[in-house]
C-alpha cells in the first residue's frame, strides 16, 4: 500500500519510456528502428533494447560492400528488396516471398546476410529454414514490416503441401489464432493472430514449388534459379563477416530518405516502373511484374541515396538491371493451373499409351 501510493504520489517524476513489441511502421507514422522513440520490448525481456544495438559503423564503411554485389544481378534483387520491405505499406502492396535456388556455394546465403546487414545485426534478420511454423510466424511478427531472410530449404522436413502453406502464411500476413486465456486475446479467449506486411527472402539448391502447388502459391512467390548469385567466391566469403564492419546505417538513411517522398510520389515512381515491366513483358504473370516493380523502385531510390546518380539515369540503370530479373521467370501460360494439369495429363497418357489408343488419337489431333 506504500509503494503504491509513493509511486503515485511520485508517478509525475518518474522517468517513462514508450514500449512496442514490434519494429516497423508505427501509428504516428515513426518507425523502429531508425526513426521512432519507442524501445523495442519482447516477451520475456525485462529491459528494452536499446537503440544502439541497431547499428554499427557508418555508411562509407558499408556501402563497398553494396557497390561491389550489385554487379551481380541477382545480389542486387537481394538487397533491393531488403531496402523494399517498408515500401509495401506506403505502395499498399501484399506481402511476397522471393526464391532464389541453384548449385551449392553460389554466393546465396552471402547475398541474404548483406540485406539483413541493411536494418540492424544479421542474426536478428537470417535464420534457417528448419524452424517451426510458429517460431517463422514469431519472426515475422517481431519484425512486421522488416525483410525476413530464410536460407537452406534442403534443410527443413517439410513435404511440398508444407511448403506451400508456409508460402500462404507468410505472404497472407496474418499468425494462426490460437486459444488463450492469458496475454492479449480477444473477448472470446482466442488470441488474436498477429499482423506482417514485409518481404520474405528464401533460397536453397532446389525448386520451392512443383506442379502440383497451387497457382495462389505462384502468384506469392517470384521463384528464380540461378547457377551463381555471386560468381566471386572470395568476395562472397567477406559478406559472410560484415556483422564485424557495419550493419543498420543503410537502413536509417533509407527509411529517412523515404519520409521525406510522399506516398503519391511513390505510387507516381512505381506506377510508372510497372507500366515499363507490363509493356516489355506481357507473357509474364501480372502479380510478378508488380513484385518487380516494387523492388524497381526501392533500388532506384538506392541508387540515387547512396550512388549520387541522377533519378532519371537510376531509372534507366534499374529497368534495363529488373528487365534482366523479368526475362528469366517462366511465362503466364506456363504456370496457370489448367496448362500445368493439362501437361500432367499428357504425361501420364504417354505413359499409358499403349492402353488408350482412341484417346491418344483425340489428344494428337487437339495438340
Amino acid at each position: 500500500r506504500y509503494l503504491h501510493d509513493f509511486q503515485k504520489e511520485n508517478r509525475n517524476y518518474i522517468p517513462k519510456k514508450k514500449m512496442t513489441r514490434s519494429l516497423g511502421w508505427k501509428q504516428d507514422g515513426s518507425f523502429l528502428p531508425g526513426n521512432s522513440d519507442l524501445n523495442l520490448i519482447l516477451p520475456g525481456q525485462k529491459t528494452p533494447t536499446p537503440p544502439s544495438y541497431w547499428k554499427l559503423g557508418t555508411i562509407e564503411e558499408w556501402s563497398p560492400f553494396a557497390n561491389q554485389a550489385c554487379n551481380y544481378p541477382y545480389a542486387r534483387l537481394v538487397l533491393a528488396a531488403a531496402f523494399a520491405a517498408p515500401l509495401l505499406k506506403r505502395l499498399s502492396h501484399r506481402n511476397f516471398v522471393i526464391y532464389i535456388f541453384g548449385t551449392s556455394a553460389g554466393g546465396k546465403s552471402a547475398a541474404k546476410k548483406l540485406g539483413a546487414s541493411v536494418w540492424g545485426p544479421v542474426d536478428e534478420f537470417f535464420h534457417d529454414l528448419d524452424g517451426t511454423d510458429a517460431g517463422i510466424e514469431g519472426l515475422l511478427s517481431k519484425m512486421r514490416n522488416l525483410p525476413v531472410f530464410l536460407d537452406e530449404k534442403q534443410a527443413t522436413d517439410r513435404d511440398q503441401k508444407a511448403m506451400d502453406r508456409l508460402v500462404y502464411k507468410i505472404a497472407n500476413g496474418k499468425g494462426k489464432l490460437r486459444g488463450s486465456w492469458h496475454g492479449e486475446s480477444s473477448s472470446l479467449g482466442s488470441s488474436s493472430g498477429e499482423c506482417w506486411q514485409t518481404i520474405t527472402c528464401m533460397s536453397g539448391e532446389h525448386a520451392l514449388t512443383n506442379n502440383g502447388s497451387a497457382e495462389g502459391v505462384q502468384n506469392r512467390i517470384l521463384e528464380i534459379y540461378c547457377e551463381a548469385v555471386i560468381t566471386d567466391r572470395k568476395f562472397a566469403s567477406s559478406l559472410h563477416s560484415i556483422n564485424q564492419y557495419a550493419y543498420g546505417v543503410a537502413g536509417e538513411a533509407f527509411l529517412n530518405h523515404i519520409l521525406s517522398i510522399s506516398t503519391e510520389d511513390l505510387l507516381t515512381r512505381y506506377n510508372s516502373l510497372l507500366d515499363d515491366l507490363t509493356a516489355n513483358n506481357s507473357d509474364k504473370r501480372e502479380d510478378s511484374l508488380s513484385h518487380l516493380a516494387v523492388l524497381a523502385v526501392s533500388d532506384s531510390i538506392r541508387q540515387n541515396l547512396f550512388g549520387d546518380i541522377e533519378p532519371a539515369a537510376a531509372k534507366e540503370s534499374t529497368i534495363n538491371w529488373i528487365q534482366q530479373i523479368a526475362e528469366k521467370l517462366p511465362s503466364a501460360e506456363t504456370t496457370s493451373e489448367s496448362t500445368r494439369a493439362y501437361q500432367y495429363l499428357k504425361n501420364w497418357y504417354q505413359q499409358k499409351a499403349n492402353y488408350f489408343t482412341h484417346l491418344g488419337h483425340v489428344l494428337e489431333k487437339n495438340d
